[in-house]
């Protein structure tokens, strides 16, 4: 398996896309035609996060019973 780059890390971290994503609204005033791409990412990174947590949870609640 090939190692993963510090550019691949990088898209991995929501507070990358988070900070994108935030200065094109403070500072730009960017539309969401702009500001789509790191909120998409925002959203999909989150949900695998959710997802994840929810699946743990879920086995630990199964393991108490």
């Amino acid at each position: 398996m090939k190692a993963c780059r510090p550019s691949c890390r990088t898209l991995i971290a929501p507070t990358t896309h988070f900070v994108e994503l935030s200065q094109a609204i403070l500072y730009r005033g960017a539309g969401i035609g702009v500001v789509w791409p790191p909120f998409l990412w925002l959203a999909v990174i989150g949900s695998m996060l959710f997802g994840f947590s929810l699946m743990r949870f879920r086995k630990t609640l199964g393991q108490m019973a």
